[in-house]
């Protein structure tokens, strides 16, 4: 199974719904291809209840380096 209920892919982002019980955990990836050579913030990752945003996650930024 996928993990997810749909995804959508953009340019700039890429979005999950999926349902997820109590006690439980899921872990996506997404692949990236290097353009140019470079140092790139990686932003956060946000997680929000569809119909409850007080309950959410948020992880912090980091960086990636293309040589």
């Amino acid at each position: 199974a996928s993990g997810y209920e749909y995804m959508d892919i953009r340019d700039d982002r890429a979005m999950y719904c999926f349902d997820l019980p109590k006690g439980t955990e899921k872990t996506f990836s997404v692949r990236l291809r290097a353009a140019y050579k470079g140092e790139y913030i990686l932003p956060s990752i946000s997680c929000e209840a569809m119909y409850s945003p007080e309950t959410c996650a948020r992880t912090a930024s980091g960086k990636a380096v293309v040589r």
